[in-house]
């Protein structure tokens, strides 16, 4: 260790963070000392890093004095570190750099939150929720944990409205993936398949999926009609989710007219998943499409209906269909 205990002095500032690293590395409480004397003639990034990965939490009273420093780079990295080292006043030295006017800055101290036990690291994350700045706000509910503290669906509930697009998204995105059993959330999904933005959108069909609630099929019916190509298809998949007979005739509508093959190819899984026999005449048409995916869809969804494979050729499953429509459909 001495040969790397003589390197925190080196004139190169190469070989000392490479020695700073080795001995954090190490992990030998007896490097403290030199480190920490090492910090007090040239602070870097290198040396708050080793003491941090030591994990003496006396390393903290000599590196409190820097998280207040002029250098914003300095303060970060003495704030990671105390973090690191789980020292209680971490909490407020973060709550103040949140203030800071830098955004830049503010940014940086969630990234110094981030994948980190640290208690008070979801207090600082939901007061940042609330920063001026769209990209502050944005990392903030990126690091977020949800179920870390009661105070996040509130949290989440408030950002699917903001501003700005990519937290929007984000907020749907985590209240489908954390949250999809409240009936609250399927109220603010619904609400944001109206979104301007149609990624917003797209994500809000997509996470109503996840909650498998009828509530939903209505909603989710007119988004097939929407005027983006990714909102109907995740709206289409979550109506196969979903499996509503309310989606039966609004599901042959798009089958047969037929705007993407995407489209109609999902549609298609959808009616199969549903069982409703009155899907089994648009899906013998749409077997004979000249689009592969079409025809695959139809045809995979005429096996689950039948319960048997008449093969490729739609000739087969009009026949079958002539002799068991009258037993089959609703009301015959």
């Amino acid at each position: 260790m001495g040969p790397l205990i003589l390197g925190l002095a080196d004139r190169d500032a190469g070989v000392r963070s490479a020695a700073a690293a080795a001995l954090g590395e190490l992990k030998d409480g007896r490097a403290v000392g030199s480190l920490v004397a090492a910090l007090k003639e040239q602070p870097s990034p290198a040396l708050f890093d080793a003491l941090a990965r030591i994990g003496d939490r006396k390393a903290a009273d000599p590196i409190v004095p820097f998280a207040t420093a002029d250098d914003p780079q300095v303060r970060i990295a003495a704030l990671l570190a105390l973090i690191c080292l789980k020292d209680p006043r971490a909490a407020g030295l973060a709550s103040a750099e949140l203030g800071n006017k830098d955004a830049n800055v503010r940014r940086q101290v969630l990234y110094t939150l981030a994948d980190s036990n640290y208690p008070g690291r979801a207090g600082c994350l939901l007061g940042a929720l609330r920063d001026p700045d769209p990209k502050v706000r944005f990392e903030a509910l990126y690091q977020l944990k949800p179920l870390e503290d009661p105070r996040s669906f509130g949290a989440l509930a408030a950002a699917v409205e903001d501003e700005d697009a990519r937290v929007r998204y984000t907020a749907v995105d985590m209240l489908g993936t954390y949250y999809a059993d409240s009936p609250r959330t399927v109220e603010l999904l619904i609400a944001r398949l109206g979104d301007e933005d149609e990624s917003v959108r797209s994500e809000a069909a997509s996470e109503l999926k996840r909650t498998n609630d009828y509530h939903a099929v209505e909603p989710l019916i007119a988004a097939t009609r929407d005027s983006s190509s990714y909102v109907r298809i995740a709206a289409l998949q979550g109506l196969e989710k979903i499996t509503d007979p309310r989606a039966v005739e609004p599901l042959i509508g798009v089958l047969r007219e037929c705007r993407k093959w995407t489209e109609c190819s999902f549609a298609a899984e959808s009616l199969g998943e549903i069982g409703d026999f009155r899907a089994v005449e648009p899906l013998i048409v749409a077997l004979g499409s000249p689009e592969g995916n079409v025809s695959r869809g139809a045809y995979h969804a005429l096996k689950k209906l039948a319960g048997r494979d008449l093969g490729w050729d739609p000739k087969p499953w009009s026949a079958w269909w002539e002799v068991n429509k009258g037993s089959l459909l609703p009301g015959k």
